[in-house]
């Protein structure tokens, strides 16, 4: 089975029914179809997030709540690097 990720078993699709290629194609159109959570599309402090989507799922069983600890994370990671959010952030 082709995987999009070693974290997710879903979506995935069947290489040796399929062919690779095929696989590949099915995998990577419903990756694409996938999104972030509202909020973390929304968040000003995405850009230094470390959250991927695996990580949503694995730790809310779904795509559409961030797992608090990414934020906490986030959060803590500004507190080190005393930026404020009324900055713009430095990348």
């Amino acid at each position: 089975k082709l995987l999009p990720c070693g974290m997710l078993a879903e979506p995935g699709a069947d290489v040796l029914r399929l062919g690779f290629s095929e696989a590949w194609r099915q995998v990577r159109d419903r990756v694409r179809s996938l999104q972030y959570p509202a909020a973390c599309q929304r968040c000003r402090f995405r850009r230094l997030c470390h959250l991927c989507l695996a990580k949503c799922y694995c730790e809310t069983l779904g795509y559409d709540r961030p797992p608090e600890y990414a934020c906490r994370m986030t959060r803590a990671l500004l507190r080190e690097l005393n930026i404020s959010g009324e900055k713009e952030i430095p990348l």
